[in-house]
């Protein structure tokens, strides 16, 4: 879903909280939700209001930057000019290679309603090969016409993913029953 405006919005802000609230029904009967969530704060614009939106919904939501370089980890915790915000660096060129081969060999799943042009977009950048000093170095262009915020909603799902931390046994239960337990608290010892 798409939700156009600027995050510095109390009505966006108040949609956001909508849909990170939402529940669907899993085919084995259960509900699942949304457990993590990136929001880009790179713009240099929005940066206030993406931290400030994010600090009251921590672990849920995370503020983040795409960091490029295909030596970069998908998710490294990165310093933020707030230091009560727990800003998530995210590995562009990785994620994106990710998204593209796991698109390519079938194992990401899309739903049915969704647009040609949401397709459009999650192919609307390519790997060019360019030469430094004699060393090839790869980059993503934009592809001419094209545009690709799909693919940057999907690279920032896999590094949302990479920040849930769960239990394949406990997943299942969760999943299979209504009545299944409830998550987890989480529990920070002190010394």
């Amino acid at each position: 879903e798409v939700i156009r405006g600027s995050v510095r919005l109390t009505t966006i802000q108040d949609e956001l909280d909508s849909r990170l609230a939402t529940f669907w029904r899993h085919p084995h009967g259960g509900e699942i939700g949304i457990e993590a969530a990136c929001i880009d704060s790179g713009d240099g614009n929005t940066v206030a209001a993406v931290y400030s939106f994010a600090k009251g919904r921590a672990p849920q939501v995370f503020p983040s930057k795409g960091v490029s370089g295909w030596r970069q980890p998908a998710v490294t915790l990165g310093r933020a000019s707030d230091k009560t915000v727990r800003l998530q660096l995210l590995g562009v060129d990785g994620l994106k290679d990710r998204v593209h081969r796991m698109a390519s060999a079938g194992t990401l799943t899309f739903s049915e309603g969704l647009p040609e042009t949401y397709f459009d977009q999650l192919a609307g950048e390519e790997i060019r090969t360019r030469y430094s000093k004699g060393f090839a170095v790869k980059e993503w262009h934009q592809i001419s016409g094209r545009r690709s915020e799909a693919l940057d909603c999907a690279a920032m799902a896999l590094a949302a993913k990479s920040l849930v931390h769960w239990q394949p046994d406990r997943r299942a239960a969760e999943l299979a029953s209504p009545a299944a337990p409830k998550k987890a608290p989480m529990v920070s010892r002190s010394k």
